[in-house]
């Protein structure tokens, strides 16, 4: 059975623990699980997930507006960016496209970025 969802928000049972603010992937299983730099994310995590098992919610990537990621190097307003390891946020442009930096962050801070082909 298939869902419909308009909300910008969508809670997962997560596959491993989650931090706030890192990229989530969907598996096969319909869990929710820490992106990789090559991987293409659904939206970042909005909450805590300290187990497998437990819910996180996730902001989907198709919200309007602005979302927030951890940094895995300096970033400055206006870079161009993509997927890093672990769930984060680069600007090695050989990895998954993410968008554009609309604040600066150093290295493990959160930035703020808007959603957008690159």
């Amino acid at each position: 059975m298939t869902t419909f969802q308009r909300a910008p928000t969508r809670t997962l049972e997560a596959s491993e623990a989650i931090s706030k603010h890192l990229r989530v992937k969907v598996l096969a299983a319909g869990t929710a699980a820490i992106a990789g730099a090559a991987d293409s994310d659904i939206g970042t995590s909005a909450s805590y997930a300290h187990d497998a098992g437990d819910e996180v919610a996730v902001d989907i990537a198709s919200l309007e507006g602005t979302e927030r990621g951890i940094a895995a190097v300096a970033i400055d307003i206006g870079d161009k960016l993509y997927g890093a390891a672990d769930g984060e946020i680069g600007k090695t442009n050989t990895n998954a496209p993410i968008g554009i930096a609309m604040s600066a962050a150093g290295a493990g801070d959160v930035v703020e970025f808007v959603r957008r082909q690159i």
